[in-house]
Formats: structure tokens, sequence, C-alpha cells
């Protein structure tokens, strides 16, 4: 299923004049190189990556989950560390109970592969590239 998208925003990420990241994939067992095979063509078929234009690449990270399945992640850390910070303050929980503390039912919605639901502004989306045994994508 494809993720729901908004149309209000694009997200960006700025670098300043930071050198591009560039990172070698990790060694995967068997079991975990069939999870990142599985995970890179179902966001293929999805069209939320693409194989990549540019030198940026971070790394994937397969990593256990306490039911013994194995979850595909990113490893932006490197990213995180150059990019340049947003300085809109986050609302503070105090706040936010304050607003909702006479409040007598309360909706929660789980938001699957939140990441995907903003889109990258198209000047970012080479910053996003990662390497797998299986190739490079953004």
């Amino acid at each position: 299923m494809r993720p729901g998208r908004t149309d209000l925003l694009e997200f960006s990420i700025d670098t300043g004049t930071s050198p591009p990241i560039k990172s070698q994939p990790y060694r995967v067992s068997n079991a975990e190189g069939d999870v990142m095979e599985a995970e890179i063509n179902q966001y293929l078929g999805l069209n939320l990556i693409r194989p990549p234009t540019s030198p940026w690449s971070s790394l994937v990270l397969m990593i256990r989950k306490p039911d013994g399945g194995i979850r595909f992640c990113i490893d932006y850390q490197k990213l995180n560390a150059i990019t340049v910070k947003d300085c809109y303050p986050m609302p503070l929980i105090d706040g936010i109970l304050d607003v909702l503390g006479n409040s007598k039912l309360f909706s929660t919605m789980d938001i699957a592969s939140g990441y995907w639901n903003v889109p990258m502004h198209p000047d970012s989306i080479s910053k996003t590239a990662f390497t797998s045994k299986f190739g490079l994508y953004e």
C-alpha cells in the first residue's frame, strides 16, 4: 500500500557548503539481504525511491527487532551532523497538556512509514541517497 502524502509542503535538507557524504555498504547475512532486497523492490514499485543522480550515499542498516524480524533502516547520522538545523521551536509537552487538560475524548493516528508522508524538495532528494549490496538509490 502506498503511504499518503501531503502537498502542503516539501522537506528540504540544508547542508551548507559541506561536501557530499559517501559510505560503502556493510556486509549482510542472506536473511538480511532477502529483507533488504524485498524492501528496496517495494519502495521502487511505489516510486518512493529511484536510481541516484548524485554523489551522496548513506548506509543501510539491518536491525533485528525484538520479535526476531529484521528492520530496514537508513543511517543518516553523518548527514544529520552536517545539516543546518531549523530554529523553528518544537511545542512543549506542558503547553500541549494545558490545551488538552479538560478534554474528554482523544483521537490517535498510527502513521505507517511516516517519513514518506512529506515529499522532499527536488534539491534535497539527492542527499537522501543510500547504498546497499543491491546498488545506490535515492
